[in-house]
C-alpha cells in the first residue's frame, strides 16, 4: 500500500466500523505502518459510499460487499482478499472479481 501512496495513488480505508470508531481505527492504521489518505467509518454496505464511482480499484474479504458494488457500480476493479470465510460455491460466479492472496499480488495485476 506504501508504494501505491508513493506512485501518487489515493488510498481510502472503507470499513463498517461504527463511525465513534473513527479515531480508534485510524490509530490502529498508523500503529501497525498502514498508510491512507481518506478513511471512512459506518460504511456497513460500502456500495452506498458516496465516493465509491471515483474509485479505479477496490479491495475486500467480503464476497457480499463485492456483489453489491458490482450490482451498483460498473468502475472499479474489484480484488477480493483469499479467506476461509469468502470461499464460494461451485455454483457461485466470480467472474466480476480477481481473488488474490495478499495485497502485494495486487501490485503485479494493476
Amino acid at each position: 500500500i506504501r508504494s501505491w501512496i508513493i506512485k501518487g495513488f489515493n488510498v481510502y480505508f472503507i470499513t463498517a466500523r461504527e463511525a465513534t470508531h473513527f479515531d480508534v481505527t485510524k490509530d490502529w492504521l498508523y500503529k501497525h505502518g498502514i498508510l491512507f489518505t481518506h478513511l471512512y467509518v459506518g460504511q456497513v454496505n460500502k456500495a452506498d459510499c458516496n465516493i465509491m464511482g471515483e474509485l479505479n480499484y477496490y479491495i475486500d474479504d467480503s464476497l457480499y460487499q463485492l456483489w453489491m458494488i458490482n450490482e451498483t457500480h460498473k468502475k472499479p476493479k474489484l480484488f477480493l482478499i483469499d479467506q476461509p470465510w469468502n470461499q464460494l460455491n461451485e455454483d457461485d460466479k466470480q467472474d466480476h472479481f480477481q481473488r488474490v492472496m495478499e495485497f502485494t499480488d495486487i501490485e503485479y495485476l494493476i
